[in-house]
């Protein structure tokens, strides 16, 4: 959100990162030194807790702090977010323009109740809020925001949305579709990586491959402009296909695919479906070429239960995958 606001405010902004192994002294700590007018934290399901209390901790701290939430966590539960951190403010959907919008208001004493994708607990829940043109946003790294480093990884967003509704995930944020950012900003970007000697990145895209041309487009950016840095990408297995497999197999990459189930009855219940022979057929292209990948499983999915769960663990497991990631479900 920082390389959203006007130079001179993002020029008084500090990026702050915090952990989940950190206590919630260690998180003050981190905060109060810089002695803020305005905190920004992104919530999601697996740091609601520890970043909601710490900004009640910070209330009692500075009575007249101005606090604000952001993040898939915020956006889907924005009133009981507001009210369990203390808020002044939560961002619903992607906060480019809302938060730049809101930080203004805030500077120049202006009302915020009518803000779009602005909930302050006096007004009715917004809209969430998606930004129709993604050529308009600025780069967290062209603009300087986020630096890269030799040797490191970090994370690139190459495209919002998602194709498909599944119950669990909130990827595709009431939308549906797939928005890629233009390719002359994932050009310079990649040239800007290669350029600083980044080792490693993780791309955000949760199909890269949805669909499979705007994929395998991806695939020979990243092999012409940065070829040498390693990628980390998801893919669905419905959408593979040799010409794929032979461009992933160029690249130094790993490739994780959401299995979630092995059960069709069970991913019914979350809007998605298996067919176990073609899913099996797809990932042996990968395997034929060399690709490493990984599965992800899910325990605690409707209808599912453990002897279903072996069972989806003993067909993750004949696909040879190079890893198997297994999660509980997070709603």
């Amino acid at each position: 959100m920082a390389a959203a606001l006007p130079p001179d405010i993002s020029s008084t902004t500090c990026l702050i990162d915090v952990y989940l192994d950190q206590s919630e002294q260690q998180l003050l700590d981190a905060v109060v030194p810089h002695r803020p007018d305005i905190v920004a934290v992104s919530l999601y399901a697996w740091n609601r807790k520890p970043l909601l209390s710490l900004t009640r901790r910070l209330r009692d701290l500075s009575p007249d702090l101005i606090l604000i939430a952001g993040g898939p966590e915020a956006s889907a539960d924005c009133q009981a977010v507001q009210t369990e951190g203390r808020l002044d403010a939560v961002i619903c959907g992607e906060g480019e323009g809302p938060f730049a919008a809101l930080i203004n208001a805030l500077l120049n004493s202006l009302p915020t109740d009518h803000l779009p994708g602005v909930y302050t607990g006096s007004n009715a829940r917004p809209d969430t809020v998606c930004c129709d043109n993604l050529s308009d946003l600025r780069s967290p790294y062209l603009s300087g925001t986020l630096q890269p480093h030799a040797g490191s990884g970090l994370l690139w967003e190459v495209a919002r949305g998602c194709p498909f509704r599944c119950a669990f995930c909130y990827d595709a944020k009431g939308q549906q579709g797939v928005r890629p950012l233009p390719e002359a900003r994932l050009i310079a970007e990649l040239k800007l990586f290669a350029a600083r000697n980044v080792e490693q990145i993780w791309v955000l895209d949760s199909t890269f491959n949805a669909p499979p041309e705007r994929g395998r487009r991806l695939l020979k950016i990243l092999l012409k402009h940065a070829p040498n840095i390693h990628y980390h990408l998801e893919a669905k297995a419905d959408f593979l296909d040799r010409e794929t497999a032979r461009l992933l197999a160029k690249l130094s990459c790993s490739v994780q695919i959401g299995l979630q189930s092995a059960r069709p009855e069970v991913l019914r219940n979350s809007h998605r479906k298996l067919a176990p022979k073609d899913f099996a057929e797809k990932l042996q292209l990968l395997a034929a070429e060399g690709v490493t990948f990984g599965l992800d499983l899910i325990y605690g999915l409707p209808g599912d239960n453990h002897a279903g769960f072996v069972r989806s663990l003993d067909f993750a497991l004949h696909q040879q995958p190079n890893q198997l990631d297994i999660f509980p479900l997070a709603v």
